[in-house]
């Protein structure tokens, strides 16, 4: 479930809205953190490209800079490809869930909880 939370969140930083994600937006961007949705975008640049955008983390990014960087998440649709990724968490995680033996209160407690969590997961990507 954390690591589904962590790549929607990173994700919704390029792709959500303020009020969605209850901080500013390109964050993670401006901190010059490597979040799933850039390795992707790595993946698929050219060679030249990979080196522009790994000379722009590494310093003070500029508008245009982001409204770029942003442009290629879009274009290269690795924002989608990341969100996949956090499906395929979400749904190992239900699997798991669903394995559980609930013997006692506190461990339907705990599961149901779960349970809730990755559906505010879910939700919130949208």
């Amino acid at each position: 479930l954390g690591m589904a939370f962590q790549i929607v969140d990173d994700c919704l930083d390029y792709t959500g809205t303020e009020t969605q994600v209850g901080k500013s937006l390109g964050s993670d961007l401006h901190q010059g953190k490597v979040t799933l949705p850039l390795i992707y975008l790595m993946e698929r640049l050219s060679e030249a490209e990979g080196r522009w955008l790994t000379e722009r983390l590494r310093s003070q990014l500029s508008e245009r800079d982001e409204h770029r960087i942003h442009s290629l998440v879009e274009q290269y649709g690795v924002a989608h490809e990341a969100l996949a990724r956090a499906d395929s968490f979400l749904q190992s995680a239900r699997a798991r869930l669903a394995a559980i033996v609930v013997g006692t209160s506190m461990a339907k407690q705990a599961r149901e909880s779960l349970e809730l969590a990755a559906d505010y997961i879910l939700r919130r990507r949208r």
